[in-house]
């Protein structure tokens, strides 16, 4: 796959680091995410998407460095990423290219939701990244 080595490259591995996938999961991607995060020690959580949304699933607050979202956009699962996500840490989504994104309208409600940075990215043959911050207090307070 074209730009994987640059699609980890964008996620800073480190010990006892926590990543949450959550959608329709790539398994070549995850896979490699998988291999990555084990190498440092770090835990890979991937959640129902329903069961999220619903509030099936309970995420402590600050719980993890990067969300990484396949397929989906979803206005409250916005909201529900930036409450587990930590203080300067990163949402990664992923977006078929062959489905009816618009990545235009898709970085506008990310930013609506106080995420920042928000930016989209064309390294990978499948998928449009788009890649944003939760910097807490720069937006929200």
């Amino acid at each position: 796959m074209r730009g994987l080595k640059l699609f980890l490259d964008m996620i800073n591995f480190y010990p006892n680091m926590q990543i949450l996938e959550l959608g329709d999961i790539n398994r070549e991607l995850s896979s490699k995410i998988s291999e990555k995060i084990k190498e440092c020690g770090g835990d890979l959580k991937q959640f129902n998407f329903d069961k999220y949304i619903k509030g099936d699933i309970k995420v402590e607050p600050r719980s993890f460095e990067y969300i990484v979202i396949y397929n989906i956009f979803d206005i409250d699962l916005l909201e529900l990423s930036y409450q587990a996500l930590e203080n300067s840490a990163d949402l990664i989504i992923l977006l078929d290219k062959t489905k009816d994104f618009d990545v235009w309208e898709l970085k506008e409600q990310i930013e609506k939701k106080s995420f920042v940075a928000v930016n989209d990215i064309d390294i990978l043959d499948d998928f449009y990244i788009i890649n944003a911050k939760k910097m807490y207090m720069w937006a929200r307070g």
